[in-house]
């Protein structure tokens, strides 16, 4: 059955074709696979192409998972469920729901590992959360952990909207995510009800420019865009917001993980190598790369490659994003 899941919702490529056929990027790229097959394009293969391209941003958090998944379909010349650009997996949301947990439990001088029992989080991220905001929280720290924690419940409420809130991977409609409603910011009200314009932001941001030297400075670098949660670097960016309060100053950049440029960079050439070379029909010998690319393809064809070159090696990463917003909001309106 081909489609992905929105909200849990079953929706079918072909919906998303209605967004994008008119597109002048898409109609190009069409029109040079058809130029290359010398035939038109069927359903199928035009279905195919929506996934390819829409699934296999290279800085997705799921790469190469829902690279190899679309190679998957490819081989198979059907096109499957699968996460589109900006859509996350439930361990991503229930990571970032961690950071959130963490961050208002050390506020409220709540021990790690009671937290991260009665949550069911990871006690590894809590600690490490932890460990990053400080030992013991100044009035500063937690004036500013408190303005933190609006912007990243703020943004992690918007993104619910736009957000797989199902598991494509495996069709279950049934998952549901956390929506970070159950933080409060005291007694009476949840962050989940604030915005930048509501009267206790704007006097928590009072007090922040009033009691911290560089108050405003240090608001206009929370309130600062990071890279969507989808992103595989999106956590990295919570780790630098996170460290330099805990430390008094701001870090630009923190040692380097596992999930270093340089690792992220080298993961992309060696899939995009792979694919090239499966596509000249240049095998690579003792590369597992390219093994399991060519496991995931199967036998060559004119189709597959077209399908390669035109689309899983050309991913549009930013546009779809907002494509599929406006996807979302057509499925509620046809009841899905």
């Amino acid at each position: 059955m081909n489609g992905r899941y929105i909200r849990g919702r079953h929706v079918p490529w072909e919906e998303l074709h209605e967004v994008v056929c008119g597109e002048e990027w898409w109609i190009e790229r069409m029109e040079a696979m058809e130029a290359s097959l010398r035939k038109p394009v069927t359903r199928s293969m035009r279905d195919l192409a929506l996934m390819a391209t829409c699934t296999c941003c290279r800085f997705h958090t799921d790469f190469p998972l829902n690279l190899l998944t679309a190679c998957e379909a490819i081989g198979m010349g059907h096109p499957r469920p699968g996460r589109s650009c900006c859509h996350v997996s439930p361990a991503r949301w229930q990571r970032a729901n961690e950071y959130v947990a963490a961050i208002q439990g050390k506020l409220q001088g709540r021990d790690p590992q009671s937290l991260a029992d009665d949550g069911n989080y990871d006690p590894d991220t809590v600690s490490r959360v932890y460990s990053m905001m400080g030992e013991e929280l100044t009035s500063a720290q937690d004036l500013l952990f408190r303005r933190y924690l609006f912007v990243l419940i703020n943004r992690l409420k918007w993104a619910t909207n736009f957000h797989l809130l199902g598991d494509a991977a495996h069709g279950d409609p049934g998952l549901t995510f956390q929506r970070f409603n159950e933080y409060r910011y005291d007694d009476d009200t949840y962050y989940f009800d604030l915005t930048k314009d509501s009267p206790l932001i704007k006097e928590l941001d009072q007090r922040i420019t009033r009691n911290i030297p560089d108050g405003e400075q240090w608001i206009r670098r929370l309130d600062t865009p990071e890279q969507p949660l989808c992103h595989i670097k999106y956590l990295r960016y919570q780790d630098i917001r996170i460290s330099s309060i805990g430390s008094g100053h701001w870090r630009r950049a923190l040692p380097l993980t596992a999930y270093s440029k340089e690792r992220v960079l080298d993961l992309i050439t060696a899939f995009d190598d792979a694919l090239n070379a499966w596509c000249d029909r240049r095998p690579l010998k003792d590369n597992p790369v390219y093994d399991l690319i060519a496991f995931k393809l199967g036998t060559p064809t004119t189709t597959k490659e077209a399908l390669i070159r035109h689309f899983l090696l050309r991913p549009h990463e930013w546009g779809l994003y907002y494509w599929l917003k406006d996807l979302d909001k057509a499925t509620k309106n046809r009841g899905y």
